[in-house]
């Protein structure tokens, strides 16, 4: 690689500098329990007893998470059950309802969901949601067996009425200014036991994949990590994609134009000009014509 691509990339570099955490998943996690029980905090427990646990992904007819719940006297009166949709972020209020054919991402929930089609249209839409630093694939992409997984967690948290049963705050401690890990805090869950064979696979799936690290592995500690790098380089020190591939275009021509001016000075050195002036051209060009005869 010339010197002058190897400067262009040098200084592309704050670009991407928030990527410095990026670990090979099987480097950052032990287990698909470690997985489970450390990517979103205290959100979901690894669970052996798989009768009592929840699922992130069906293909049978109906939620088979609603009868785990019922099992777990989850949705009962003394529980505070009240059957509608209680985590509240784009998620929908009161219980949830159906959506129409076109929802075919999250489509288990499709009966039944706590979200808008709007918000889970694609991967993409899901991935994108909560903005920048939030994005599963910020250390690249991603292979789509681990991808999957990925989309499922989110589907599940978005559509599942379940779900909101894990909820980690009451509405009364989000409502008290003076509770700092709860207040305004009707987002997040806490413990939702999850079979212990769906993080299994979920870490098998992507084993070899590349994930922020940080220093827990937590999603959400690598969104703050993200966030401090973010506000590092508001001085301008961070370079767009196109200023990216600017510079690189322009260190290739000037790799090119060093090229051309090293061969043009060699040709001069053997007395073989590339370029010549106009009238040694013209003179040449007539040396070389046959004389013709005068008539």
């Amino acid at each position: 690689m010339s010197k002058s691509i190897i400067l262009a990339l040098a200084l592309a570099a704050p670009a991407a500098a928030w990527e410095d955490t990026c670990t090979q998943f099987s480097q950052i996690y032990t287990s698909g329990q470690d997985l489970c029980e450390t990517m979103f905090g205290d959100a979901f427990k690894y669970e052996t007893n798989e009768e009592d646990a929840f699922t992130m992904w069906w293909f049978e007819a109906g939620n088979p998470n609603n009868a785990v719940a019922t099992k777990l006297n989850k949705t009962t009166a003394a529980s505070g059950y009240t059957g509608e949709c209680e985590l509240e972020y784009f998620h929908k209020s009161g219980p949830p309802t159906a959506e129409g054919s076109d929802f075919t991402e999250c489509h288990p929930w499709k009966d039944s969901a706590c979200c808008y089609e709007a918000t889970v249209t694609t991967p993409t839409a899901l991935n994108e949601a909560y903005g920048k630093g939030y994005e599963w694939d910020r250390c690249g992409k991603m292979s789509q067996a681990c991808e999957r997984f990925f989309v499922q967690e989110a589907c599940l948290y978005e559509c599942d009425v379940n779900a909101g049963l894990y909820r980690k705050c009451t509405d009364a401690q989000a409502a008290d200014p003076t509770n700092e890990a709860c207040y305004e805090n009707k987002w997040e869950m806490y413990k939702m036991p999850i079979k212990a064979s769906y993080c299994d696979a979920w870490y098998d799936a992507c084993y070899e994949d590349y994930f922020c690290g940080g220093e827990d592995g937590n999603f959400f500690s690598c969104a703050e990590y993200y966030s401090g790098q973010d506000k590092n380089n508001d001085d301008g020190g961070d370079l767009p994609g196109w200023g990216l591939i600017l510079i690189i275009v322009l260190a290739v021509l000037l790799f090119l134009g060093c090229g051309f001016l090293g061969y043009t000075v060699q040709q001069e050195r053997k007395g073989e000009p590339v370029f010549m002036p106009l009238h040694a051209d013209q003179l040449r060009k007539e040396q070389s014509q046959p004389a013709t005869a005068n008539l």
